[in-house]
């Protein structure tokens, strides 16, 4: 919440500001929607604190926290008592990686050296509706269909066992 307007390289596509672990400095994306609403929120400041209270102080760590349960107070969150800027980033971490993001990608752009940091923050990790065995079935049954060969229908009246399979006799 330190960065300043005039230390920070601000462009339609990219967003600099702030010092990394380490020291370095990162350029971050910036979607057009995210740009738009930033060009407005600084309603042409050039200088002063990026993030300002209504009072123009600079928006510090308590306040962001404030902001964030009345937002989620406002949206009617169920956790908008105990709700912080770091379920922000484990969502978006969480929902990145739902969608279909690479897991390298989604690590870059969170600033983590190591993969498994990055599943830490994961929340749909380990559930059993995408496990890759649903995939590799279906993907399985498609090849054997197409040898000819056919999973029985569990509802069928053949008295077969699910999965079991039909071997066409020649």
């Amino acid at each position: 919440m330190d960065n300043r307007i005039e230390n920070s390289a601000v462009g339609r596509d990219v967003f600099q500001a702030g010092r990394e672990k380490g020291g370095t400095v990162k350029p971050k994306a910036v979607p057009p929607i995210v740009w738009d609403a930033l060009v407005e929120y600084l309603a042409g400041r050039t200088a002063g604190p990026l993030f300002v209270t209504r009072t123009d102080a600079r928006l510090r760590e308590p306040e962001v926290w404030k902001l964030l349960r009345r937002l989620a107070r406002r949206a009617a969150l169920p956790q908008a008592g105990s709700i912080h800027p770091h379920v922000l980033r484990a969502d978006g971490i969480t929902d990145a990686l739902d969608a279909g993001d690479k897991l390298e990608d989604v690590q870059d752009t969170a600033d983590h050296r190591d993969p498994r940091t990055t599943q830490r923050y994961n929340r749909r990790r380990n559930r059993l509706e995408r496990h890759p065995g649903h995939g590799l079935a279906a993907r399985l049954a498609d090849r054997l269909a197409a040898d000819g060969i056919e999973l029985v229908d569990a509802d069928n009246d053949q008295g077969a066992l699910p999965g079991q399979l039909a071997v066409p006799m020649p």
